[in-house]
């Protein structure tokens, strides 16, 4: 079985952290970000998540992906949910993820930026979502304190399963993939409870943090 990823894709870390909760083997293939050619010969246009399970089944929706692979190998462990607050929370975190982590997951230099093309082309491309990648950078400060409102959120809707001793969920599936983006800026604070969440469930998935 094989995934084409990127690294800081929250989409294409919800399918790692089942692979790894489930200890599932899968060949992840981080592509180049500007790399067209691969994604749209699999399925038609550039996207990912893209999963190939070698017999036929190729599946580029992330929750799609999750579950098959849930259904598939080894017992089923996730529960159907319908929590329209945690999609309320998802929507609302997605751009200040992307002030946070636009300009600076590409300084990480994560498997799908290690060409100079694949940094030029990310930022040509994503600039003016933002309003730049500077005027993010410099705005990062103001974004401190409503962002830890929005963590204080995350933890509230994680509710009992912030011991992370609970089995695997969906809610925790899509949480912990976007807040994940977020821990490339150092400067932001955590409620610790979520700080130590987020930490085990990285052990537990084998998907490491940004500041690991």
């Amino acid at each position: 079985m094989k995934l084409y990823a990127y690294d800081h894709c929250p989409f294409c870390t919800r399918v790692r952290f089942i692979t790894g909760i489930k200890n599932i083997p899968i060949d992840v293939r981080y592509l180049l970000w500007d790399d067209e050619q691969t994604p749209t010969r699999l399925v038609g246009e550039k996207v990912v998540p893209i999963f190939d399970d070698g017999e036929g089944t190729v599946l580029a929706d992330s929750l799609a992906i999750v579950a098959w692979l849930d259904n598939h190998c080894g017992e089923p462990i996730l529960q159907a949910e319908n929590r329209p607050e945690v999609d309320a929370w998802l929507s609302d975190a997605m751009l200040p993820l992307q002030k946070i982590g636009y300009p600076r997951w590409p300084t990480l230099l994560l498997p799908e930026f290690q060409a100079a093309s694949a940094r030029d082309a990310w930022k040509a491309a994503k600039q003016s979502e933002i309003n730049g990648f500077d005027e993010a950078l410099a705005e990062t400060p103001a974004l401190v304190e409503p962002i830890f409102t929005l963590f204080e959120r995350a933890q509230a809707l994680l509710g009992d399963a912030i011991d992370a001793q609970h089995p695997v969920s969906y809610t925790e599936i899509k949480l912990f993939t976007v807040l994940r983006g977020f821990t490339c800026e150092p400067s932001l604070r955590w409620p610790q409870a979520l700080r130590t969440w987020l930490d085990l469930r990285s052990r537990h998935s084998a998907v490491p943090l940004f500041w690991s």
